[in-house]
């Protein structure tokens, strides 16, 4: 990432921020540590594994291949921006029903844009007709056994 972008990422941010939100950025897509390493070096003039050799040691006990960076009570709704999310944590603000509609679809397997629509879904169409078949579904689904990973 060049410098411009996180920027325009912090000033678009800022353009949406209110009074207890808290906005999540994206950075963009995953990079890979070893790719990095290469075009750091590269980057400072010397050549990988004649300049500085790399080195691969595996994970360390407890270390994290993937950060949660909210938890499942959150609610995470799009904004105009598409690399930035409005996530509401605070239990109070959690609409009845927001995180069984996302679960019943497969919260835990799907991105985070999967799961922003499916709650930008359940905004659109809230209603107590629509909350009873999140119930239903989910009776029928822990009935069934069906979906249910642990």
């Amino acid at each position: 990432m060049t410098t411009p972008q996180p920027v325009r990422l912090v000033l678009q941010a800022a353009t949406l921020a209110s009074d207890g939100e808290y906005l999540h950025v994206g950075y963009g897509n995953p990079v890979r540590i070893m790719d990095f390493a290469r075009g750091v070096i590269q980057a400072s003039g010397l050549v990988v594994n004649r300049d500085i050799e790399i080195n691969v040691v595996g994970s360390r006990p407890g270390e994290k291949l993937h950060e949660q960076l909210w938890d499942e009570e959150a609610t995470v709704t799009a904004t105009q921006f598409p690399e930035a999310f409005r996530v509401y944590a605070s239990a109070d603000r959690l609409v009845p029903g927001l995180t069984g509609w996302a679960q019943i679809n497969g919260r835990d397997s799907l991105s985070i844009p999967g799961q922003v629509a499916l709650d930008c879904e359940y905004l659109e169409r809230q209603s107590l007709a629509f909350d009873l078949k999140i119930l239903t579904l989910t009776l029928y689904r822990t009935i069934k056994c069906g979906g249910i990973s642990h």
